[in-house]
């Protein structure tokens, strides 16, 4: 176990670049299997073309995803613990960006198909985690760090808002043929859900585009958000970003634990990703602690 332990010592592959083929090989190639299997349901029909049980492309397509996934996530999951130093922070960004699926989650995304000696290679791997993880300073990383609302995210929100408020107004105003009849009734209802809903997203858009005002700051001393004053890192544990939900549905959060009880912080509107928000978390944790006498942590070679 020892010798394993030894083995892996030195880092041979990013914590990123593992992140990337993982994301393509896992998450991007099964949701592609839907999207084609969805595609021959939607297309097929409208084109002419007769094909038995074409009424199954999306349940198959579904199932067929399942187990790509299945077998795909063990197939990655072997080859970049292998080749990463890291491998708390590579655990730590998989579940971030739903490569591999936290304990807290309950899908069939979950699922791992695995051989026998694909578990016999995967508890060898098991001593690296026993061994913390590798923090070399940067002297480029800047002493602080402050991150604000995304210009071209808010913008973007609003342009798709003014053309769902267009749609909305369609709906409402384009004369029916029976005007009182339950389509008609159902287009006025669904259009003014629509127009409500778009001119609040709107409305919030613009607020956060001419917030100016730094939402997170990050530094060799500690954290603030704009909901709260400045913690220094001694008064801060269990910092990190998080995800809740999956696919078009996923939001990211920043979260850390005082003695008044844990904060939360949305992060997903910034001009920072989630992941590289949560990278600079553990870079300036790790540069107070080696400074200050405790723990080395991470390495942050792998930040862009």
């Amino acid at each position: 176990m020892i010798l394993t332990a030894l083995k892996y010592m030195y880092e041979e592959l990013s914590v990123e670049r593992a992140i990337s083929r993982g994301k393509w090989l896992v998450n991007f190639t099964s949701i592609g299997i839907v999207v084609f299997a969805l595609l021959l349901f939607v297309m097929f029909p409208l084109l002419s073309i007769n094909i038995p049980f074409i009424t199954f492309a999306i349940p198959t397509g579904i199932l067929i995803a399942i187990i790509y996934r299945g077998v795909m996530v063990t197939h990655w999951r072997l080859w970049a613990f292998e080749r990463v130093r890291n491998v708390h922070e590579l655990q730590r960004r998989a579940e971030q960006v739903s490569i591999i699926l936290g304990a807290g989650k309950r899908n069939l995304g979950k699922i791992e198909l695995r051989s026998s000696a694909q578990n016999a290679r995967w508890d060898e791997l098991l001593p690296k985690f026993k061994v913390a993880d590798l923090f070399v300073d940067d002297p480029d990383l800047a002493n602080e760090h402050r991150i604000y609302f995304s210009k071209l995210k808010k913008v973007l929100i609003m342009l798709m808002s003014i053309l769902c408020i267009g749609f909305g107004l369609a709906l409402i105003f384009i004369p029916q043929k029976e005007p009182f009849g339950f389509s008609a009734i159902w287009g006025y209802i669904f259009g003014t859900f629509i127009v409500l809903g778009m001119c609040w997203l709107f409305y919030d858009s613009l607020k956060g585009l001419r917030n100016r005002n730094p939402q997170i700051i990050m530094n060799n001393n500690g954290l603030q958000t704009s909901d709260t004053h400045f913690y220094s890192w001694a008064e801060i544990s269990g910092e990190k970003v998080i995800s809740r939900g999956t696919g078009k549905s996923r939001s990211s959060y920043l979260i850390y634990d005082i003695q008044a009880g844990r904060k939360e912080f949305y992060v997903d509107d910034f001009d920072l990703s989630a992941g590289r928000i949560d990278r600079l978390l553990r870079a300036y944790r790790s540069r107070y602690e080696s400074r200050n006498g405790g723990k080395k942590g991470i390495t942050i070679k792998d930040l862009p």
